[in-house]
């Protein structure tokens, strides 16, 4: 089942030496301007994203009490 994964990513690795072979391109590659627009469209699509996974996440409750030197006995609930 590893082996598909594992063949894509060498393909992926292959791809850029087989496209400029015959050309005799010494630098191919690309070259990308990040703008503040396109940083704030980032961050949307991002918050989005964890928005719709996290509304999927249950917790369960947890609750208990714990000792700490400086402020005594604390106590804590967290309900889902």
């Amino acid at each position: 089942m590893m082996a598909r994964p594992y063949c894509v990513v060498v393909a992926l690795l292959l791809l850029p030496e087989l496209s400029g072979f015959g050309e005799g391109a010494s630098n191919p590659g690309f070259v990308a301007r990040i703008t503040r627009k396109g940083l704030e469209y980032a961050r949307q699509y991002g918050v989005a994203i964890l928005k719709k996974e996290l509304s999927t996440i249950r917790l369960p409750d947890l609750s208990g009490s714990f000792q700490l030197s400086w402020v005594g006995s604390v106590n804590y609930e967290f309900d889902g």
